[in-house]
């Protein structure tokens, strides 16, 4: 699938190179761009920060492409096996006092792409998202 690809360490610096990558690789209009650049660091970041267990080989894959005249993310990982798409969507805040912190992420990711979606291959979790040109 991989016109390019990354691979990322388990440390959150890795972060900003992937960014620097994605912006001279990504080929895509600005709305895409920044809906591919918004899912793909908020998986990564998770992924780092709660999948992947620092100093024992963990790494991320990302692959950019295009499929179907969409710009396509795999991100690949050897962490903690996790289903982003099993988690329910946070409830909707009613007022700030009950308001909980976090759970958003996985929301955002859903309402900025195409199409997710998510399997466990060969012991690694793959998480692709589709952005296609959304109409004006």
């Amino acid at each position: 699938m991989a016109d390019t690809a990354i691979t990322l360490g388990a440390d959150l610096a890795e972060i900003a190179r992937m960014n620097l990558w994605l912006e001279a690789n990504h080929g895509a209009s600005e709305d895409v761009f920044e809906r591919m650049k918004l899912c793909l660091n908020e998986a990564v970041e998770n992924t780092i920060r709660y999948g992947l267990k620092s100093g024992q080989g963990g790494k991320v894959e990302v692959r950019l492409g295009q499929k179907g005249g969409c710009a396509e993310i795999e991100i690949i990982d050897n962490g903690v096996e996790f289903d982003p798409l099993e988690r329910a969507s946070p409830e909707a805040m009613t007022d700030l006092e009950s308001a909980s912190i976090g759970g958003f992420g996985i929301l955002l990711m859903r309402e900025a792409a195409t199409s997710l979606e998510y399997e466990r291959r060969e012991g690694r979790n793959v998480l692709t998202a589709r952005f296609c040109q959304r109409e004006a």
